[in-house]
């Protein structure tokens, strides 16, 4: 249930401007331990595994809005607008490796079907639906440019940003 449900938790803290509980380390560690469980019982897949990955990143994203926000309402310090600005820049890095990842195993799948029983995006998820979580998953790679959205208001100098608008 957790998992057909937190994708609104992370919307409900963009909506209230405010980062998503799930970000706090105890969270980040539970799922990391429930994706580890899956792999270890047989039920893991790589499908499952980059999902659960890009999710990690995707819940950063209201925090990074809101000390964003906090930054060009000049509440920041320089370091404090330098890290932010490295944690987008990584966050958007790693949406893109995932994203090529997705994209390289769904070809593989592809290219793999007539050949194999077992694919390698199969695991737990039933395989009716591997491959169009597969596609929605690549089609959701523009959660990377909401990162580069954010990335480019860090990059402003703050004062610019009260002069356009």
């Amino acid at each position: 249930m957790y998992t057909t449900y937190r994708a609104f938790l992370v919307a409900e803290a963009f909506t209230c401007q405010e980062p998503c509980f799930l970000e706090s380390e105890e969270w980040r560690t539970m799922n990391r331990e429930a994706l580890l469980a899956e792999e270890r019982d047989g039920k893991g897949s790589r499908l499952g595994e980059i999902t659960e990955n890009a999710f990690e990143e995707v819940l950063l994203c209201p925090g990074y809005l809101v000390r964003t926000r906090d930054m060009i309402a000049g509440n920041a310090s320089e370091s404090s607008r330098e890290s932010l600005t490295a944690e987008i820049r990584c966050s958007r890095d790693l949406l893109r490796g995932l994203q090529r990842r997705l994209a390289a195993l769904l070809e593989l799948q592809m290219n793999t079907q007539l050949v194999q029983k077992r694919s390698p995006l199969d695991g737990s998820i039933p395989k009716q639906f591997v491959h169009t979580i597969a596609h929605r998953s690549l089609r959701a790679r523009h959660l990377d440019q909401v990162a580069g959205s954010v990335h480019g208001y860090v990059d402003q100098d703050p004062t610019s940003y009260f002069l356009t608008e």
